[in-house]
């Protein structure tokens, strides 16, 4: 799935996955399921897959029972024993701390890492001082995502649908011109959040990095310059391990 530590299988000639085996075109739905913007179509999985409607109809049948794919009106998304899982492997994780690590040095902030799993932010890592604990989010902290700037920045990339956890135009206009969210944090009096998108290779984000700070005391130009240095570098890094997998 996104950002994953193995290597590749290969593409066909046309671009396609190219799916080996009942297991491989399972996994190659999935990966599907998991990197849509929303919902995926039947149609669109299939086309994706490179597979006829009905074998790719049949497999997300055996999909549904384990509960690995839930289908409702607008489509197939992952189920819920996979939106429990860690949503980035373990080894991007590792890659990116160290920039977190560096960010923090270079701001004095507490610096977070978070992504998307279904409509909710999750926390993968944070970076901080003692003295600075009560300010930060722990790992594995969930919120909704539009509660969050972390997750509102992530949510701008994603298309528009009508939940209630979707953000508004207002903040989707926002995030487009600034490549940034900023958001008061809900349940922490006093601070607030100021978040950027780390893209993977196809422009979507694989995870948000922010910094906290007191809400009086909005972030300065050179934070703000270090956050989206920092955002892109980490992006670049993990781009460079994964054609490092593909060969």
């Amino acid at each position: 799935m996104n950002g994953g530590c193995h290597p590749s299988r290969g593409r066909e000639p046309n671009g396609l996955r190219r799916p080996t085996g009942v297991l491989g075109r399972a996994v190659t739905l999935l990966d599907l399921v998991a990197d849509a913007r929303e919902p995926a179509s039947l149609s669109d999985l299939a086309r994706g897959a490179g597979l006829p409607k009905s074998t790719t109809h049949r497999l997300l049948l055996g999909l549904r029972e384990h509960g690995l794919v839930r289908r409702d009106g607008r489509g197939y998304q992952l189920g819920a024993r996979l939106a429990a899982a860690d949503p980035l492997p373990a080894c991007v994780q590792h890659l990116l701390h160290p920039y977190l690590v560096q960010l923090h040095h270079m701001t004095g902030l507490v610096v977070v890492l978070g992504v998307l799993r279904q409509d909710q932010c999750v926390i993968l890592d944070a970076v901080f001082r003692p003295g600075q604990e009560q300010m930060s989010p722990v790992r594995g902290e969930r919120s909704p995502a539009h509660h969050t700037a972390l997750g509102v920045v992530s949510l701008a990339y994603r298309a528009s649908d009508t939940s209630p956890s979707d953000i508004t135009h207002d903040q989707r206009r926002k995030v487009a011109e600034t490549g940034a969210a900023s958001q008061r944090m809900r349940g922490r009096s006093g601070l607030a959040e100021f978040a950027v998108p780390i893209f993977s290779g196809n422009r979507r984000p694989l995870a948000a990095c922010g910094l906290i700070h007191r809400s009086n005391r909005p972030l300065d130009h050179p934070q703000r310059v270090a956050l989206h240095a920092t955002a892109r570098r980490a992006a670049l890094a993990v781009r460079a391990q994964s054609a490092e997998y593909r060969g």
